[in-house]
């Protein structure tokens, strides 16, 4: 799956030059406190600045790969290890550039999303069989005026077609995975200790798909944003062929 599009490289390359420029000048301005203290004081705080200097450059070089990454190709898994470290440690600072100059949540959410499934991707997965795969999507899918509850059981759903369920429980039935609608983070989190999946398939928008990678771990997680045609938890939308391409993705070992 390559997920690394133009827009997505240019935002990213955009905000980290933004950040780097704003780290710059903080480390400025402690050098300036540093050289100006006593110098029983200066010689630790030397130490510690040198540290956090080398362990920045370290960072950045991982970034610098992911950047620079091939598309489609494998890495290493120590590479990988290090490309995902070093933009875990580096998106808050990202983040918080980003509300400083005010891009919008969502879309740097969403490169948060995007870029964990470009590092999925570069992974070198085993084949996972369809019974392993979950597929985990808000209840905000169904369509709002439905009396049938399909939390407590998916198989409630009456394939009327009305909503998305249905094409759903069709590809959870097609490939034989797991398939969970859930009301929220907490429910979604026991789903997976529950079912101990070995890959999941995650449906939401870009704030809940953000925390639950997050919370997610030695999982892979392809997450899928979806689409709100009628406002935010309401009747929400996917594009099902992203959802099967996920699957195929799984069940295939990470090959096409």
């Amino acid at each position: 799956m390559n997920l690394k599009t133009e827009e997505n490289n240019k935002l990213f390359f955009i905000l980290f030059i933004i950040t780097l420029l704003m780290m710059a000048f903080v480390f400025m301005i402690a050098c300036i406190f540093i050289f100006s203290s006593r110098r029983i004081y200066k010689n630790i705080l030397l130490i510690i600045f040198g540290s956090l200097i080398v362990f920045l450059c370290f960072i950045i070089l991982g970034i610098l790969i992911l950047f620079f990454s091939k598309s489609n190709k494998k890495t290493h898994f120590l590479f990988l290890k290090w490309m995902n470290l070093s933009f875990k440690i580096f998106y808050p600072f990202i983040y918080i550039v980003s509300q400083s100059i005010r891009i919008d949540k969502d879309k740097v959410r969403r490169l948060y999303t995007q870029i964990n499934n470009y590092l999925v991707s570069k992974q070198k997965i085993p084949v996972v069989k369809g019974n392993n795969i979950l597929l985990l999507t808000p209840h905000c899918i169904q369509w709002a005026k439905c009396p049938y509850k399909v939390t407590n059981d998916v198989m409630n759903c009456k394939l009327c077609g009305k909503c998305q369920v249905k094409d759903l429980v069709e590809l959870s039935r097609k490939y034989d995975t797991g398939l969970s609608i859930v009301t929220g983070g907490t429910l979604a989190r026991q789903n997976v200790v529950q079912k101990k999946p070995k890959a999941i398939v995650a449906i939401a928008c870009e704030r809940d798909l953000f925390s639950g990678i997050q919370d997610v771990k030695c999982i892979p997680v392809l997450g899928i944003i979806n689409e709100r045609p009628e406002g935010p938890c309401y009747n929400t939308r996917i594009n099902i062929s992203k959802v099967e391409e996920a699957i195929l993705y799984f069940l295939k070992g990470g090959k096409k």
